[in-house]
């Protein structure tokens, strides 16, 4: 601020229009300018509510190219610029106020339990990897980063004496904890950013073969976003320990995995998933 034709600008709020940039005394960047051969420049304030933001500026290689008409284009331009990046900036206060939010949660529940500490993470990190794969498209692998964050958080509705008993569950135990895919959209409902996320969350613990729950679809029935976090949710299951049983290694998963195809697991999303697995082992079980 201060320095150059755009530092002037930002320190006076004022737009400035030079006609021949080369005999100016504002200009920095010399040999610069005369590589490009600009000898024309325009440069207004990107400002709001008296606060400056930013700078626009315009070249050519005209000499006197701009005139009075030019900077009132500009400046509203500029205006509308500075709008827009308020908007953005606001927008992005929420945004990380309801990252902020989720983490809290999923730390809740992740600290009622010490052997699903991290899980949410780590299934996370599969289903991206999945997707990627894939070649998803970018607004589907930003919602499976929500939704793999949060698939158990309806766990927080959950008892502890269940969540943490180390014995078999009993029947109605069973019942109980496959509740936790509603109580989690239930919980999230009212989070706009993640509506189109909330189906993943319902339906990822159904099952290809239309066996699990809570409605018992099947096959592509199931969400797509849900079906890659069936996968790499069960893979993380099965290689960590848990309180009734240690985990699996990598080749024992594998196996799991591999009998469960077309039961549990889509077989595409699976097929890719354990390719990703045997390529990639040190990576994928590091977190183990």
């Amino acid at each position: 601020v201060g320095e150059g034709i755009a530092g002037r600008v930002a320190s006076t709020k004022k737009p400035l229009i030079i006609s021949d940039v080369l005999s100016s005394r504002e200009s920095k960047f010399m040999e610069c300018i005369k590589r490009e051969g600009i000898n024309s420049v325009i440069c207004v304030p990107i400002t709001l509510k008296n606060s400056v933001l930013g700078t626009l500026s315009i070249y050519d290689r005209k000499m006197g190219a701009f005139v009075e008409e030019d900077r009132s284009l500009l400046m509203n331009f500029a205006n509308h610029l500075a709008i827009l990046i308020d908007n953005v900036k606001t927008h992005r206060k929420i945004f990380i106020s309801y990252i902020n939010t989720i983490k809290s949660l999923v730390s809740a529940v992740e600290a009622r339990d010490l052997y699903t500490r991290g899980h949410s993470e780590k299934v996370t990190w599969f289903a991206l990897a999945i997707a990627s794969a894939m070649n998803l498209p970018k607004n589907d692998r930003v919602m499976l980063s929500y939704c793999g964050r949060l698939h158990d958080i309806g766990k927080i509705a959950i008892s502890d004496l269940i969540l943490n008993k180390r014995g078999p569950l009993t029947t109605a135990e069973k019942a109980e904890i496959q509740l936790h895919p509603l109580k989690g959209v239930e919980i999230l409902s009212n989070l706009k950013f993640i509506e189109k996320g909330l189906p993943a969350i319902r339906h990822h613990h159904e099952r290809y073969d239309g066996t699990g729950y809570p409605d018992e679809l099947k096959e592509k029935e199931i969400p797509l976003l849900a079906r890659i976090i069936a996968c790499a949710d069960a893979f993380d299951a099965m290689i960590s320990d848990r309180a009734y049983r240690p985990g699996m290694n990598t080749k024992e998963a594998i196996t799991e995995l591999r009998a469960n195809r077309g039961k549990q697991f889509d077989p595409n999303i699976l097929d890719v998933f354990i390719d990703l697995i045997l390529k990639n082992n040190a990576q994928l079980t590091a977190a183990k």
